[in-house]
């Protein structure tokens, strides 16, 4: 077995306290606004996501006492926090392998006294942090604000390649050529689906999990073995003589040019989930490898009985359409019962966009069908980095509702795979969305 976890915030434990400072603060008292929030293993860590539509009600009330977020290079960042506090600072906490910085880089507010705006550029690499707010320099926490924005801009443009990594055996595209079908129908829905978004796609790479770079990892996934993926440990999975794991997004390192900067968009044989047919990470960090850096795909779906079923290419098509939308920063359009657990947030039902119809009838359909649909678990709260969106096939878990009768049924990110009226659809500001998130994902 080998697997690797990146982040701090990925070893879902208590992180360790670092003493030394990451800037020339040395207020050490303002780490006690943080202090619970890391060293604790239970405590909930809710992230800052940036151009998110719909920060939802739980993540304000927690921006007082830290929220995890993440900075890259070439990116500049502002924050506009809607309080009526006169003076307000930003604490970011900088965490680096186990270890989080108690001195944090302190931004001063520009309050007007109903919005505090914070402007600060990404370092010279992907870097984790600890946000908190506070008043009275660092000694108390900030009240809840009444809204919050976290904008990211950079200047990497705003189109997305794609390398398609097939792993093992997989039922109907084992062959060099149904593989290369897969990718000219992949490209070509992708292109009728991106089209409202104005984001160019491009198939960049296609190759086999047994031709990996990495020659430890080509060597273990022969391809003469089915490749499976495993949602709680991010891991896809296989047996050859042992049971072996590999995190997925090691799946992600050891490219080349161009493939290096590519999305890489890994099919498995079937995902463990039921109904699953695609998963994402909601966002993706980078699109240089390492944590939250795939997409997966599974060419079955297993049904509530337990039982097999194909992925027909145009499912398989949109699934990976919906997921890399998660991957660019979308949520659903309308939220599922383990959005809200995934997520730690009852109070977000829809992704909070004018543009993206919503019915609040449609909305408690989905949840109340979604949760009677299967039994969910309490989801992990410190689930970072794993922070994901999926999307599933509603025929196969006996979903008891019909989604045509959802306004929004129609849009590329509605939480299901369902028969639709013509091409599913991106609004103007989803696609705004996807660009401002791709001009900020180093490549």
């Amino acid at each position: 077995m080998f697997l690797t976890f990146a982040l701090c915030a990925a070893a879902f434990l208590g992180c360790s306290p670092d003493m030394s400072s990451s800037s020339s603060s040395s207020e050490k008292w303002r780490y006690e606004l943080v202090r619970s929030l890391v060293e604790k293993s239970d405590a909930v860590l809710l992230q800052l996501i940036p151009n998110d539509s719909m920060p939802g009600d739980t993540l304000l009330a927690h921006l007082g006492s830290g929220v995890f977020a993440w900075t890259n290079p070439g990116v500049h960042y502002v924050l506009e926090v809607e309080s009526s506090e006169a003076e307000m600072e930003l604490n970011r906490f900088q965490s680096v392998g186990r270890k989080v910085y108690t001195s944090p880089r302190v931004n001063e507010g520009v309050c007007d006294g109903k919005v505090c705006r914070f402007e600060f550029d990404g370092g010279s690499s992907l870097q984790s942090w600890f946000f908190a707010l506070s008043v009275e320099n660092g000694r108390k926490p900030a009240p809840k604000p009444r809204a919050v924005r976290y904008g990211a801009a950079g200047t990497y443009p705003a189109a997305l390649d794609l390398n398609l990594v097939f792993l093992g055996k997989l039922t109907g595209y084992s062959t060099d050529s149904a593989q290369r079908f897969f990718a000219e129908r992949l490209s070509e829905a992708m292109d009728s689906l991106y089209a409202d978004a104005a984001v160019n796609v491009s198939l960049a790479g296609r190759s086999r999990g047994s031709a990996h770079p990495v020659a430890a990892y080509a060597k273990e996934l022969v391809d003469s073995v089915e490749v499976y993926f495993d949602v709680g440990s991010w891991a896809v999975h296989w047996y050859n003589g042992t049971h072996l794991m590999l995190d997925a997004d090691e799946l992600a390192r050891g490219w080349s040019e161009p493939l290096n900067g590519a999305l890489d968009v890994i099919v498995v044989e079937s995902i463990d989930d039921p109904g699953c047919v695609g998963i994402s990470p909601m966002p993706g960090y980078s699109l240089v490898g390492g944590t939250n850096a795939t997409v997966v795909v599974g060419v079955r779906t297993t049904s509530s009985s337990g039982a097999m079923v194909d992925n027909t290419i145009a499912e398989i098509a949109k699934a990976i359409s919906h997921e890399t939308g998660h991957f660019l920063g979308l949520r659903h359009t309308t939220v599922t019962w383990e959005d809200r657990l995934v997520f730690h947030d009852f109070s977000i039902h829809e992704d909070g966009l004018s543009d993206t119809p919503f019915d609040p009838l449609c909305d408690a359909g989905i949840a109340s069908a979604s949760a009677s649909s299967r039994a969910y678990g309490t989801a992990s709260k410190r689930l970072l980095p794993l922070r994901y969106e999926k999307v599933v096939r509603p025929d196969l878990i006996g979903l008891a509702m019909d989604e045509s009768s959802c306004p929004d049924y129609n849009n590329l990110m509605f939480p299901y795979i369902v028969e639709s009226d013509g091409t599913p659809t991106l609004s103007p500001s989803q696609g705004a969305i996807m660009r401002e998130n791709l001009s900020a994902l180093p490549r």
